[in-house]
């Protein structure tokens, strides 16, 4: 599978990232464009997560389950890869914001290419600000944390 990427219309942003200070030029987004009415929570953490890292996670997010809250992470290793797969299995929708352009063939981690098309394929949402093909830069991480914020 694979899914289509696209330029988010300014009108159909996240209201809140209009109260950044950095405001991106533009958005693209794969998937189902997320409904900015419920509560996004953003779940990062450690790409080498201990147990009860992952345990509370789990917990945290089933705890939501049938809340009207959308789960925000980055899809790197460890906490934020957990964080997308507890909502897709408690039916709460996902945004995911790479680091990296939303192109398959560049996805960073690669590893995650797979939980990506399960985001989308499940009702969730891919975006960020970087063109498709952008490959992961030690910078281009910090740079979406203030769009996941």
């Amino acid at each position: 599978m694979s899914y289509k990427i696209k330029k988010l219309e300014r009108k159909d942003w996240p209201p809140l990232l209009e109260e950044i200070s950095q405001l991106p030029k533009q958005l693209f987004y794969a998937g189902k464009i997320a409904d900015w009415s419920r509560k996004l929570l953003c779940i990062v953490g450690a790409r080498k997560n201990t147990n009860y890292g992952r345990e509370a996670v789990e917990t945290f997010i089933e705890g939501l389950r049938g809340y009207p809250v959308t789960i925000v992470s980055g899809l790197a290793l460890g906490i934020d890869s957990i964080a997308h797969r507890a909502a897709l299995k408690n039916n709460l929708p996902t945004i995911s914001v790479p680091g990296s352009g939303l192109d398959l063939e560049i996805l960073h981690p690669q590893s995650h290419t797979r939980l990506a098309e399960e985001i989308v394929e499940k009702g969730g949402m891919l975006m960020n600000e970087f063109d498709p093909e952008f490959k992961a830069t030690g910078w281009s991480f910090p740079q979406r944390n203030r769009i996941m914020a």
